[in-house]
């Protein structure tokens, strides 16, 4: 039951409800990276919520800004996840 773009939180709570009433024998569970980001809270403009062309023209002006030093990249934006709060 590979669930794309999601985190561990997120995968616990697709296999309670869709999969742990099978009681299957054995579960295997691949942790990425990724999945220590925080849970997405549904949100947002209209324009992020309805049309992928914004997505897209956004995600390009994220990169942008994070390759000319502007914006984090995705190296310190992973990083910044498993840094010790103190």
């Amino acid at each position: 039951m590979g669930v794309g773009n999601a985190n561990t939180s997120m995968e616990q709570r697709a296999f309670e409800e869709n999969v742990a009433a099978l009681a299957p024998d054995a579960v295997v569970l691949n942790y990425f990276v990724n999945d220590a980001e925080p849970t997405p809270v549904p949100g947002g403009n209209f324009l992020s919520r309805h049309s992928y062309a914004y997505i897209f023209i956004r995600a390009r002006w994220t990169l942008l800004r994070s390759r000319l030093g502007a914006a984090p990249d995705w190296r310190q934006y992973y990083r910044s996840l498993y840094e010790d709060p103190e």
